[in-house]
């Protein structure tokens, strides 16, 4: 078991462009410790999937990314990276008694909404993971949202309470860095098991669109390079990438 003590390696700053960026130009400059937290009160510039945008309230939520340097993992199996986060935000908000489901590949929802995103970036080089740079935006105290996000919610929405970010934070790290440690210790069936049972409408029935290509399937899972399996009409199992297919919902939540 590795001991990252991520609250004790957290670097505080009021106003970053975005915390992914600073935590590269580090790796790039310094090369820092491994398991170091960079976390912003506000980010000018926060980053989301596909050169989206990660909006914040100033002051309200946790926004901050982790450097690792997951060198034992193959970069084709980067995805358990993003499993391994996404397991210890659901468990940190399950804590809270947040019911919180893993829309893959990178959003955390209830079924009020999109609680929290995740975006990573790695550095790879000569087929080596160098470094991982895993930036988590958690949305804790904000009710209030621009009206050009979809579906958004927050623990505050959630509890109708507010809640003490310093608490969350360390919560939150504590749930990340168990999930961190099965990852080092190689625990992949595990991680990836867990992940499956806890995807956003796994085994239920869903309209997809896919392209030109309209169907009716349900999630089975995900193969180890991160595509999602849906089982279509025929039960023949179909692999996606990203942004490869979309599925419908009646609120309209995806």
């Amino acid at each position: 078991m590795k001991n990252f003590n991520l609250y004790e390696k957290l670097i505080r700053a009021d106003i970053l462009a975005s915390t992914n960026d600073f935590a590269i130009d580090l790796v790039k400059s310094d090369e820092p410790v491994e398991g170091t937290v960079i976390m912003a009160d506000f980010q000018t510039k926060g980053k989301g999937q596909k050169d989206a945008h990660w909006i914040s309230k100033k002051d309200s939520n946790l926004t901050f990314s982790v450097l690792l340097y997951p060198s034992f993992l193959d970069p084709a199996n980067n995805f358990y990276l993003s499993m391994a986060l996404s397991l210890g935000i659901v468990d940190m908000l399950q804590f809270y008694n947040i019911d919180a489901r893993i829309k893959w590949p990178n959003d955390i929802y209830t079924k009020n909404g999109k609680i929290a995103g995740i975006l990573i970036e790695n550095g790879i080089q000569n087929d080596e993971i160098k470094y991982s740079v895993l930036g988590i935006g958690l949305n804790v105290n904000q009710k209030i949202f621009p009206e050009d996000i979809k579906n958004p919610t927050s623990m505050r929405i959630e509890l109708e309470t507010v809640n003490k970010r310093e608490t969350v934070l360390k919560k939150l790290l504590v749930s990340v860095e168990y999930w961190f440690n099965k990852l080092y210790d190689l625990n992949l069936n595990m991680i990836k098991n867990q992940y499956e049972q806890k995807l956003l409408f796994r085994e239920q029935i869903k309209k997809f669109y896919a392209g030109d290509d309209i169907f009716f399937g349900t999630i089975k899972g995900i193969n180890d390079n991160g595509q999602l399996l849906i089982a279509d009409e025929s039960d023949t199992i179909r692999a996606f990438n990203f942004k490869e297919v979309m599925y419908y919902h009646k609120k309209n939540i995806i």
